[in-house]
């Protein structure tokens, strides 16, 4: 840094950003020199001393240094999706404050920014902001654009986090399962967000959203977000990752979804662990009996195998969820059970067994006959064609 040509020290910059993190104490006994070349408006790389400075003051505890160098930074500051989660909920706690509104328009402007716009968090922002009209036009804008799913998936992640009744979120984003049923690859992008919310009865909804539109898809990309859920620290959380689990995979085989033997050693675990949480115990029971409903004959289809809504199904899902409230309801999955028989050859077609004819045939001549043809098949009765004993009937 106390050399004189300028490439000499970008390059000391280039070398003190790549250890900063492990030496920034030794880094911040000459954290005045990179404050100079920030300084130095004819220095090319002043935005990357202002990046190199910025980390030194975070690790000295200096937050407010760290942030005006950190602005001073420009696009050399990265803003990863993790830092702009954590602001965005920082500030939503501090609303009553006039002053973080200007944070959230900076938090606006960053997301519509992103090269994949992230619509869910400016609407978000823009409610808080008590700005309706934007956000209704981000929504129009998204329905002209064929974007109608992500238009559906904003409202009713707007309702269920504005709504300050527990039971109003989940039934919301339970919701969502019904809407999206006919495109069941689409749910698992939907929910992912709200099945990662701080929430436990959203976290529940997310779950029993994707069982309810993935149902005997055996869908790859909902397995992969109900598994980290069925060990949530929240026991009816486990309970809805259980049970929709087994919606997902039912009448589905180790070839088409390899995970179905893992998810049966856990509901065995769960059911036989005497530590276990009764609410869990009640979401694994009723995980296995779905999985084998019907001896593997049944599945569950909220459509018709003509692309129709089949209402008995809908109905009977429906109340099923309600469950939470009285636990008979969960009688009521019975009505979303349609037959779909499941036949599987032996994996060695040498071991099928062909198919034989046995043909009867009496030797003319004997002294029991039948009283019918043998072509005609039955109970075969004969009768003593003899004449010296008495004539004698005998089933065989």
């Amino acid at each position: 840094l106390d050399e004189d040509e300028p490439q000499l020290k970008e390059f000391a910059l280039h070398k003190l950003n790549a250890v900063v993190n492990d030496f920034w104490a030794e880094i911040s006994e000459s954290v005045d020199k990179i404050e100079v070349l920030y300084e130095d408006e004819s220095f090319r790389s002043r935005q990357f001393a202002a990046l190199v400075a910025s980390k030194v003051f975070y690790h000295l505890g200096a937050f407010e240094e760290s942030l005006n160098y950190a602005l001073g930074a420009g696009d050399l500051f990265n803003v990863n999706d993790g830092m702009l989660a954590y602001s965005l909920k920082v500030c939503m706690s501090l609303m009553q404050n006039k002053q973080f509104r200007n944070v959230l328009r900076v938090l606006v402007k960053i997301y519509i920014n992103l090269e994949k716009p992230d619509f869910i968090n400016v609407c978000q922002c823009l409610i808080f902001l008590d700005d309706p009209q934007a956000v209704s036009d981000i929504l129009e804008k998204l329905v002209r654009e064929d974007n109608l799913l992500m238009a559906y998936q904003i409202c009713f992640d707007l309702y269920e986090s504005s709504d300050v009744n527990d039971d109003v979120r989940r039934a919301a984003v339970e919701s969502l399962g019904f809407i999206l049923f006919r495109t069941p690859e689409q749910c698992p992008s939907v929910v992912s967000l709200l099945s990662g919310s701080y929430n436990p009865h959203v976290r529940y909804g997310a779950a029993m959203a994707l069982g309810i539109c993935c149902s005997g898809t055996g869908n790859k990309e909902a397995i992969n977000l109900l598994e980290p859920m069925t060990n949530d620290p929240v026991n009816y959380v486990r309970q809805g990752a259980l049970i929709s689990s087994a919606l997902i995979m039912i009448q589905q085989t180790e070839i088409t979804c390899p995970k179905v033997s893992q998810f049966r050693q856990l509901y065995s675990k769960v059911i036989n662990d005497k530590h276990d949480d009764v609410m869990a115990k009640f979401g694994a029971i009723l995980a296995q009996g779905i999985l084998d409903a019907g001896g593997h004959n049944v599945t569950i289809s909220l459509q018709s195998r003509t692309g129709h809504t089949h209402m008995p199904s809908v109905v009977g899902v429906l109340v099923f969820t309600q469950f939470w409230f009285w636990f008979p309801l969960s009688h009521f999955l019975s009505l979303a059970f349609t037959p779909e028989p499941n036949f599987q050859l032996l994996e060695n077609p040498a071991r099928v067994m062909p198919a034989q004819l046995k043909v009867l045939s009496m030797p003319e001549g004997t002294r029991y006959q039948p009283f019918k043809p043998l072509s005609i098949g039955g109970i075969i009765t004969l009768r003593d064609t003899s004449e010296e004993e008495e004539q004698l009937v005998e089933p065989v």
